[in-house]
């Protein structure tokens, strides 16, 4: 489809995501700043599952 993607996040220089915001993007993937965590897995297996728990 060719779709221009870029992330936004922080900790690192703003200086490239700036830049591909300017440049054009049709998807943005971006953090929330309260630390949201996702898990994703085709199998949850008890291993997985363990890991969910925990965190």
């Amino acid at each position: 489809m060719n779709l221009r993607v870029t992330t936004i996040f922080g900790g690192v220089s703003q200086n490239r995501q700036l830049q591909a915001l300017r440049d054009g993007v049709e998807i943005i993937v971006a953090t929330p700043r309260g630390g949201q965590r996702l898990l994703f897995s085709a199998t949850l297996d008890n291993g997985v599952n363990k890991l969910v728990e925990r965190f």
